[in-house]
């Protein structure tokens, strides 16, 4: 909560939103066009005179990266003085996090007001709406009233049956194709491609940084059948950017490549000196985020194989230190066995710690996968992220690395504990 609005106006104001189904708390839920599908968004947006018409927005899906990605693409259109919208999802430490119009995030007592506006409709709409549903709408009146020129929406779960999916896009982008959410999106990665590639509009250009083993033939193919031209990604952008890692640069690729794709059409207009200046300013909470120095602190979202195996790589790649302690919260509907495979070879002592989702594994149960995946892993339990951080202080030495894995959820609730900003000098 943001000041000026006091914590029961916050909690009234915004308890329509809590009583509405919302999938990001549920482990396994049905994944079908029975229960998921574009009906009741379209409903939404039509309550509330469809906002979402004629913008030229951005929209990018993505195994891992899509959130950075809109990111890069927002900081982009901002330095060359586009008014801009971006809609993230989930948030690291508060729901306000999720929307923001020229890189500032919905102030509290508008996001209520919004809020407010949808609660007659809210109460007699049948089918009910879900969270994920009404926070979408949320966003597009928010960026209609703020006369937003270009937004960009981050997809929350696939791509084809999304809420965001209604969008007018003058650009898509899939960042990659992994394995994530596979009880939803299928157990293949040409699956999940096809759910993600659910997104490509007729005539629109895409842009994607799947590679040809991992999905980038079933988005050819999508792409063809729409005519919608198709920028394979390859080669990652030669910058110092603030988050470290390849995995990065080329996320910021793709952002820079669906940049010009909107300047070509006339949608903006961007030059290349504002292209590497917006690159540069971009700020990307929780992703390899340093948050304290001796012993250094990084918190990363982590928490499929692929996000799992970047953040390895950067670590010893881009980091210098003695021992690494890892956090580890992670959410049971993620592959936990593969995270811990690619995260835990350069651990010295791993802390199983639990966090805010009712998905969480327990720090028990967590622990115990460590000792089989990695059983001569030095391995602690604690209680809670808080308790966790106290004993990863008590574990480290100056020169040694403190990183905090496994989820979004793990990572918010880290950077709340230590005010979400770097800080020099002893934790």
């Amino acid at each position: 909560m943001k000041s000026g609005v006091s914590m029961k106006s916050y909690d009234a104001g915004l308890e329509p939103l809590f009583t509405f189904t919302n999938y990001e708390s549920v482990v396994n839920f049905p994944y079908d066009e029975s229960k998921l599908n574009l009906d009741r968004m379209r409903d939404v947006l039509a309550a509330v005179e469809n906002p979402q018409r004629g913008i030229p927005a951005v929209h990018v899906a993505g195994t891992k990266g899509k959130g950075s990605t809109s990111i890069f693409i927002e900081s982009i259109l901002r330095t060359a003085g586009v008014r801009t919208g971006l809609f993230t999802s989930p948030h690291l430490e508060r729901i306000e996090q999720r929307f923001a119009v020229g890189g500032n995030e919905i102030a509290t007592e508008v996001l209520v007001r919004v809020v407010q506006r949808l609660k007659p409709y809210l109460e007699q709409a049948e089918p009910k709406p879900t969270f994920f549903e009404i926070i979408t709408a949320i966003a597009w009146i928010w960026f209609q009233e703020e006369h937003v020129e270009v937004p960009i929406l981050e997809v929350g779960l696939g791509g084809r049956l999304d809420s965001t999916n209604l969008i007018e896009p003058a650009v898509c982008v899939i960042t990659n194709i992994g394995f994530d959410h596979t009880r939803q999106l299928g157990e293949t990665l040409d699956a999940i491609a096809w759910e993600k590639a659910g997104i490509i509009k007729a005539g629109v250009p895409v842009v994607t940084a799947a590679a040809p083993s991992q999905g980038l033939e079933v988005i050819r193919r999508r792409a063809e059948e729409l005519a919608a031209p198709l920028h394979v990604v390859m080669e990652p952008v030669d910058l110092d950017l603030s988050a470290p890692g390849l995995h990065q640069r080329l996320n910021a690729a793709c952002a820079a490549q669906a940049v010009r794709l909107l300047d070509a059409s006339g949608v903006v207009h961007v030059t290349a000196r504002q292209m590497e200046a917006g690159l540069l300013a971009a700020r990307l909470p929780g992703r390899i985020e340093r948050l304290a120095e001796q012993p250094t602190l990084v918190v990363d979202a982590a928490h499929n194989d692929g996000s799992a195996r970047a953040l390895a790589a950067t670590l010893q790649e881009d980091f210098v230190y003695d021992r690494l302690i890892l956090i580890l919260g992670i959410l049971a509907d993620k592959q936990v066995d593969a995270v811990l495979r690619e995260l835990l070879p350069a651990c010295s002592v791993a802390i199983a710690t639990g966090c805010d989702s009712p998905r969480a594994v327990t720090p028990e149960a967590l622990a115990a996968q460590i000792g089989r995946v990695a059983s001569g892993t030095e391995c602690r339990i604690a209680r809670d992220p808080a308790a966790a951080l106290e004993l990863a202080r008590s574990v480290a030495k100056t020169k040694d690395l403190i990183c905090v894995a496994g989820s979004t959820y793990l990572a918010g609730e880290v950077r709340a504990l230590v005010g979400g900003q770097v800080t020099g000098g002893s934790l």
